[in-house]
């Protein structure tokens, strides 16, 4: 028999318990952080892009 362990499934795992002795609201938050804060990422870079198109002058790259 072969058992196969990869770095995810550790990472999964330990976190699962990690997360079981917190609050539930806490849980929810950190859920929730962990969904805005990309979102938020990408919404001001398509912003910037917006106004970049628009006058580009105003941002620039590096």
């Amino acid at each position: 028999m072969i058992i196969v362990f990869s770095y995810w499934d550790g990472i999964v795992r330990g976190m699962g318990t990690v997360l079981a002795v917190l609050d539930p609201s806490i849980k929810i938050f950190i859920s929730l952080a962990a969904i805005a804060g990309p979102l938020s990422i990408l919404g001001i870079i398509l912003l910037l892009k917006k106004i970049e198109k628009n006058n580009p002058e105003r941002i620039r790259w590096r």
